[in-house]
């Protein structure tokens, strides 16, 4: 059958059992239902096999006789918004073997569930894959939703269920059920699930639960992993809630997961090199921003390094520009692998922390260093040749040395010879804008000569010589071809293969 629109009528006294109901759908598809009153029925409005169907703005409140507000039987794909099913003697949305459907945005008061037994939003019978969102239950004298009976998949999220005189939310005999950022507030028991190892009332990825108005936890951040981070909004004690099983990430207010979190977020967490020799001085940098991404003067900056022996030392790390905080670490006594942890903290924020490591040993190195250069400096084309003194493994990237106050910065690089042609591009005035990532990883081997075409930005740091030599090798400089086309053969950019 096809029916295109209901709208804008009065429909009242369809009472007594069977089909009967203020608007009654058999077999129909793709009809809009909405802006009507539908009072005092048996059923208010009841869809029957019928799908794609909308039913939005209405009125479908005081059914008797255990009537609905509204009732869909075997119908998919439906959508029911914004709603009013109030003072029903049933629930005030019934779904019966039907899956698929959106419930979103209505309101539901005092609904008498028949003696208590069903909920305000009732899905039964293998009522699956259904979304409910974003609706409003209270003071309904069963349930705030009930969802039983094989009735699997189904998300229930930012729902408000207060004061309802049976559970907040209700499953049973049901599995795979979403359960999340929803207020139960205020009702005579908050929650129900014969076996809620089978369904989620937390959300398992972003680690978010609801609002339970019996939490009696804290957020001090005591715990581990999401739980070792206090003032982000969610408890961290007296978890699982209400019970084993349940939520174990609850929210501290109402709504508090709408709630801006400010937020510590610590980017380009490094050292000035990746592998030191004994009693080499270690630099220490990072930057400090908000979780909108802007530089931030935190309270504190700290490093905890692990050394080898297992010891602990701090280095208090200090600010320059804007979030930009550095130290020094001068103990590289032992050999072996260092790991740092950069802690921030800042009053009213979620504390953020970084990870990395650095190593001191005689091996292999993994970077070739030409070492901080001079001014005077200008942009250009730099060709010649890198001759290392120690094989240099996994390099992957290459850092070039700015002149102070300047975006001195590689735009271009390549490094070829001996088997050896990798290429790198610059990334812009993006995130870190002095290091350039090559094509590949790739090593260059002691005693072999390889050439080098960088081409150069702004205001690079300069050795003003001809032949540089360092503890990682040898660099020299064939040509260097200003901006202006004036030409050199004693200009050797500072760079470090890394």
């Amino acid at each position: 059958m096809k029916v295109k629109n209901i709208s804008g009528f009065t429909a009242t006294g369809a009472t007594g059992w069977g089909a009967r109901a203020g608007i009654y759908l058999c077999d129909v598809d793709h009809c809009n239902i909405s802006n009507n009153n539908v009072l005092i029925n048996h059923n208010g409005i009841y869809l029957d096999h019928s799908d794609n169907n909308t039913i939005c703005d209405n009125n479908a409140s005081s059914s008797t006789g255990c009537g609905s507000g509204i009732l869909l039987r075997s119908s998919d794909g439906n959508c029911i918004i914004n709603n009013n099913a109030s003072n029903n003697e049933y629930p005030g949305i019934y779904l019966d073997a039907s899956g698929s459907n959106t419930i979103t945005g209505n309101t539901l008061i005092n609904n008498t569930a028949c003696n208590c037994t069903y909920g305000s939003i009732e899905l039964y019978f293998s009522s699956s894959s259904n979304t409910i969102t974003n609706n409003t239950m209270i003071d309904n004298m069963g349930n705030g939703i009930r969802i039983w009976d094989y009735s699997n998949s189904n998300t229930v999220t930012n729902n408000t269920l207060r004061s309802n005189n049976g559970y907040g939310v209700y499953l049973s005999s049901s599995s795979n059920n979403l359960v999340f950022h929803n207020n139960l507030v205020n009702n005579s028991n908050s929650a129900n699930d014969n076996n809620p190892a089978d369904n989620d009332w937390h959300h398992p990825t972003l680690l978010k639960g609801n609002y339970w108005s019996d939490y009696a936890g804290v957020d001090s951040g005591s715990g581990t992993g999401k739980h070792g981070t206090a003032g982000d909004g969610i408890g961290d004690t007296s978890i699982p809630h209400p019970t084993d099983g349940f939520d174990l990430y609850p929210y501290m207010t109402e709504s508090g997961w709408l709630m801006p979190v400010n937020e510590l977020n610590v980017i380009q967490a490094q050292t000035d090199k990746s592998i030191y020799a004994l009693n080499e001085t270690v630099t220490i940098t990072c930057v400090v921003q908000n979780e909108t991404g802007c530089n931030i003067t935190a309270d504190r900056v700290n490093a905890e390094i692990l050394k080898p022996d297992s010891s602990v030392e701090w280095v208090i790390m200090a600010e320059g520009l804007v979030g930009h905080c550095n130290g020094t670490f001068t103990n590289t006594s032992l050999y072996g692998t260092y790991d740092v942890t950069i802690h921030t903290g800042k009053t009213g924020y979620v504390n953020d922390t970084a990870e990395f490591r650095f190593e001191v040993s005689t091996s292999q190195v993994s970077e070739l260093d030409t070492g901080a250069g001079t001014y005077p400096s200008i942009s250009g084309r730099h060709t010649g040749t890198i001759k290392p003194l120690h094989d240099v493994t996994n390099i992957s990237k290459m850092y070039t040395y700015p002149c102070a106050g300047t975006g001195g910065h590689s735009e271009y690089v390549r490094i070829y010879g001996n088997d050896v042609d990798v290429k790198g591009m610059w990334n812009g005035y993006r995130g870190d804008r002095h290091h350039i990532i090559f094509q590949k990883q790739f090593a260059l081997l002691a005693d072999h000569t390889y050439n080098y075409t960088i081409e150069t930005g702004s205001y690079p740091q300069i050795h003003h010589t001809t032949i540089l030599t360092t503890p990682d090798g040898e660099i020299t400089c064939a040509e260097f071809v200003d901006a202006n086309g004036k030409r050199y053969d004693d200009w050797i950019p500072a760079f470090r293969l890394e």
